[in-house]
């Protein structure tokens, strides 16, 4: 979109080279290259498979997952860790006989709101604590809200996700 913006000349090429250079779009790009070395290297694949463990029934393993990437989230940036986690729980839900259908969006829900936990967790969050310095946004100043934001949703996929997404094996992805 700001390419477009700087080739209708809404903004100048100089404006959309300061935005390329914010600290704050530098660390989602650093992050990402970061994601794709852990997904390559799968070093995250062991301690997964600790918290995860084998659940015998869905329910149980979303409770798991989703907790766990409550507390992923909220120390690292969104984006990123569903791109890194999608691999890792599309193996997970095989080798659980799950229907990956069940995790998929609960993943990317669940990773969306332990974002509301600390400046960290979203692009966004991280854009406004470098654009406005002024507002010190410090890293865990959105977290009283945030925590219940989070268990809200968190609870919500739970009890939801078997009645809105498919359990057939036909929809994994």
């Amino acid at each position: 979109a700001a390419t477009m913006f700087a080739l209708c000349q809404i903004i100048s090429t100089t404006e959309l080279l300061q935005g390329l250079s914010n600290e704050g779009v530098f660390a989602v790009g650093v992050l990402f290259v970061v994601s794709a070395a852990i997904d390559k290297t799968q070093a995250l694949e062991p301690m997964m498979k600790f918290f995860l463990g084998s659940p015998k029934s869905i329910q149980v393993a979303q409770t798991k997952l989703f907790f766990t990437l409550g507390a992923f989230g909220s120390v690292f940036n969104n984006t990123p860790l569903v791109a890194v986690m999608i691999p890792i729980v599309k193996r997970w839900c095989a080798a659980q006989d799950f229907p990956v259908a069940q995790f998929m969006m609960p993943l990317s829900f669940v990773t969306m709101l332990s974002a509301c936990l600390t400046s960290m967790g979203s692009s966004t969050n991280l854009l406004a604590v470098n654009l406005v310095p002024e507002a010190d946004i410090k890293f865990f100043d959105l977290f009283p809200a945030g925590i219940i934001i989070a268990l809200a949703g968190i609870f919500w996929c739970i009890v939801t996700a078997p009645f809105l997404l498919p359990m057939d094996r036909d929809h994994d992805v």
